[in-house]
């Protein structure tokens, strides 16, 4: 009776009904009697004894892992009419498995419109684009379907060089993830990986807070950039994840497009620095950072020996830097008597520059010292003049200054008069 449907070749919309009967509806299974709807591919699974959060949520999964050959056949046979009517109708189909959709995506009977809508359906994140038509790849990178790795980026731009809209929109959207991924330097597609890395520290169309993140991923520490007029906020970046290597190029293109930074850059590579100091001159600006920026008093003394009196030169505050870290030191000696003077006569500091003076004073001739007060402001410029017989706040720092200024000579003779010291200069 039940084999006139197979000759006639009879389709049941609807099956609910023949469930009761369980020979027909045996039947109407093994023979494929049945329109492909939702309703009846659902029923035919539960009555296989499938949980219905499986069916609902991986339909086409939990048919091929049947392994009932027959259903898998007709439904392969007819998988476009399966995939409009059940895995997309289906509203929570969005968990089929890894091979279950690339499976559908190398299947030549559905047409890559089709394929479209699975992708997008589906929750599914791909981790590599290994067996997935390259077709899809753009899709699946605007649809966030693949994971963000350096491997599957290197792998897409080395199959698709000239489509770079997409990488952009990943690196910049992905950032924070691609930072936690240091970049393997022995990766397959190499030359594509460098290329985007380059990519990443050049293009405008990365944003800065995108490459702060990006750069920590680089495994690299450049001799050189191809391009260093980047946003600011894009090189402190890069000092600040110390990706500079001291170099000639780098030197003198961040002197030229950054100078506010050159005293980072090298700081980060001062153990290099001291090596090859007299080929890197430092500007009054950049000295001035790396004496903030230097903790150890021995490479701070370094530095100021390395200080010329041009980097003095009409700038107070390295003078009075300088002038901290010598009132540190006891051998003077080892700096340049020149270098000494200048920052006395620079500093702002009177005090210090008063108790570096006195330790100092047996090396200045009449004119060096005339010099120093005169720079010194009054009262110290008016002992400078014999005209004058300034009055100095009686304290330790003044009464050594007179003392030793009568000691040299410089004045005739010193009184102290309560709180005040008389200093009485020569006449000629």
């Amino acid at each position: 009776m039940y084999y006139k449907l197979t000759d006639l070749n009879i389709k049941f919309k609807e099956l609910e009904e023949c469930a009761v009967d369980g020979k027909l509806f045996s039947h109407i299974f093994e023979h494929s009697l049945y329109e492909i709807t939702s309703e009846n591919i659902c029923l035919l699974l539960s009555k296989l004894n499938i949980q219905q959060d499986e069916i609902e949520k991986s339909n086409l999964s939990v048919i091929y892992n049947s392994n009932l050959e027959n259903f898998i056949d007709y439904i392969e046979g007819n998988i476009e009419v399966y995939i409009y009517n059940v895995f997309l109708a289906l509203p929570d189909n969005m968990e089929e498995s890894t091979e279950t959709i690339i499976k559908l995506l190398n299947n030549s009977s559905v047409s890559n419109e089709t394929k479209e809508k699975i992708i997008q359906k589906q929750n599914h994140v791909f981790e590599s684009l290994s067996n997935i038509p390259s077709v899809f790849w753009e899709l699946l990178l605007v649809e966030s379907k693949l994971e963000a790795t350096w491997d599957n980026l290197a792998e897409f731009n080395n199959k698709f060089p000239d489509d770079k809209s997409q990488l952009f929109e990943v690196l910049n959207r992905k950032a924070q993830y691609l930072s936690t991924l240091k970049i393997n330097k022995n990766l397959k597609f190499k030359e594509s990986l460098a290329e985007i890395t380059q990519i990443i520290l050049r293009d405008d169309l990365i944003n800065n807070a995108a490459f702060a993140l990006l750069i920590k991923a680089l495994p690299y520490k450049y001799e050189t950039l191809n391009r260093y007029d980047i946003h600011n906020e894009k090189m402190k970046a890069l000092l600040k994840e110390n990706l500079l290597s001291l170099s000639e190029a780098n030197y003198s293109s961040l002197t030229e497009h950054h100078p506010e930074l050159v005293g980072l850059f090298i700081f980060n590579n001062l153990s290099d620095y001291w090596n090859k100091s007299d080929e890197y001159e430092l500007s009054p600006d950049t000295s001035l950072f790396l004496l903030d920026a230097i903790t150890s008093l021995a490479d701070q003394v370094a530095l100021v020996k390395l200080l010329s009196e041009g980097n003095l030169e009409d700038n107070d505050n390295l003078a009075n830097n300088i002038l901290h870290i010598l009132s540190k030191v006891t051998d003077l000696k080892q700096f340049e008597e020149s270098l000494l003077y200048i920052t006395i006569k620079h500093s702002t500091e009177k005090n210090q520059a008063i108790t570096l003076f006195l330790k100092l004073i047996n090396t200045f001739n009449k004119e060096e010292i005339t010099d120093l007060l005169e720079s010194m402001g009054k009262p110290y410029s008016q002992i400078a003049s014999f005209k004058n017989n300034p009055n100095l706040v009686n304290n330790r720092l003044h009464k050594d200054l007179a003392i030793a200024l009568e000691d040299c000579e410089y004045i005739s003779s010193k009184k102290i008069k309560g709180n005040k010291i008389a200093i009485y200069t020569r006449r000629s």
